[in-house]
C-alpha cells in the first residue's frame, strides 16, 4: 500500500511539474520535460515519505535541494527557444491556467490528506471498540462444560461477527 500511496502522489505532482512546464512556454526536447516530471513527482514523494517518517526537519533540506534544483533548470530553460513571446495574450492565459491547475492540486492533495488522517481515526477508534467489546464478550460468555446428575452439558456463544449479544448459561433445579 505504501507503494500505491508513493506512485499517487508522484503521479498527482508529476501534473504540477507539467503545469509549471505550460507556464513556462520554452521549448523543450522530450529529455527536459521527462526529467521535470520526474523531479517534480520524485520531490513530491520526498516529502510525503520524510512527513511519514515523522522526520519534519528534513523538510526545509529537501526543500532546499529541491529550489537549487529546480534554480538551476530553469537558468537552463531560459537560453532556450521561446515558442510564446512573453507578455502576450497567449502566454498570460497559460499562466493563469497553468496557476489555477497548480492550486487546484495541491488544494485536492491537501484536502484528501486532511479527509483520509481524519476517516483513519475514526476507523480506528471504532475498530479499537469492536476489538474491546469482543474480548470483553469472549471474558464474560465462557464455554459452558458440566455434569448434573446424569446430564452432561455443553455451551458456546460463538458470534456471527466480530461480536455477539447471545448469552449461554446452564441453572441447575432441582
Amino acid at each position: 500500500m505504501r507503494i500505491c500511496f508513493y506512485s499517487a502522489v508522484f503521479s498527482l505532482f508529476a501534473s504540477v511539474g507539467t503545469l509549471v512546464l505550460l507556464m513556462g512556454t520554452a521549448y523543450l526536447s522530450p529529455l527536459q520535460i521527462v526529467l521535470n516530471i520526474v523531479i517534480s513527482g520524485g520531490f513530491a514523494v520526498a516529502y510525503a515519505a520524510v512527513s511519514l517518517w515523522q522526520r519534519y526537519w528534513l523538510i526545509p533540506v529537501v526543500g532546499i535541494i529541491e529550489g537549487c534544483l529546480f534554480a538551476i533548470i530553469a537558468k537552463h530553460y531560459r537560453a532556450t527557444l521561446q515558442l510564446v513571446a512573453s507578455g502576450s495574450p497567449l502566454n498570460r492565459q497559460l499562466q493563469i491556467l497553468a496557476g489555477i491547475g497548480i492550486v487546484s492540486v495541491v488544494l485536492g492533495y491537501v484536502l484528501f490528506v486532511v479527509f483520509f488522517a481524519r476517516q483513519g481515526a475514526r476507523y480506528f477508534r471504532a475498530r479499537n471498540e469492536i476489538v474491546m467489546a469482543a474480548e470483553l464478550h469472549r471474558a464474560l460468555v465462557p464455554p459452558i462444560h458440566r455434569t448434573i446428575a446424569s446430564f452432561e452439558v455443553y455451551g458456546i456463544s460463538i458470534p456471527s461477527g466480530e461480536v455477539g449479544g447471545d448469552l449461554v448459561d446452564v441453572a441447575e433445579n432441582g
